[in-house]
């Protein structure tokens, strides 16, 4: 929806797909570093706990409430990580190109084994966030979402 202009009905290209998640990782991947920061280890712990009782429940359970919480886990921890630089205008970019990925990923239906995947890595990029390792903790995000970017290509 745009004001004054109506609804605009967006096409869904393979550049869309690698413009959008390519602004994800570089806002995301130098947000992380600051995020690993000793000062954060609270949060980081909060996230970690969350993430580890999804991630067992995914694993013995398959109820769509499970995949459900596992997608909202999944974007606590990016927001957080945005949401962490405390910076409005980078918050608002990240926003809108948020909207567009959830439509990238509204035909893409979280599986129970990505699910697990997905939590997995993210366990591993607290883990170097905990450790206090930025750099560590970039190339895994980045390497997360390289993952999700070719999943929403091959249309999975």
């Amino acid at each position: 929806m745009h004001p004054q202009r109506g609804i605009q009905v967006a096409d869904i290209t393979t550049r869309f797909i690698r413009e959008a998640f390519g602004l994800r990782k570089m806002l995301e991947m130098q947000a992380v570093r600051s995020f690993a920061q000793p000062d954060n280890e609270h949060q980081v712990t909060q996230l970690m706990n969350k993430t580890l009782q999804v991630l067992e429940s995914a694993r013995t359970d398959v109820p769509d409430e499970v995949l459900e919480t596992a997608v909202d886990i999944d974007w606590e921890m990016h927001d957080k990580i945005i949401d962490h630089i405390d910076n409005g205008l980078l918050t608002e970019v990240y926003q809108v190109n948020v909207a567009r990925l959830r439509l990238i990923k509204v035909s893409n239906r979280m599986s129970h084994q990505r699910a697990i995947a997905a939590l997995g890595e993210h366990m591993s990029i607290l883990e170097h966030c905990r450790n206090g390792d930025g750099n560590s903790a970039a190339t895994a995000l980045g390497e997360h979402i390289d993952i999700a970017m070719n999943r929403a290509l091959q249309g999975k």
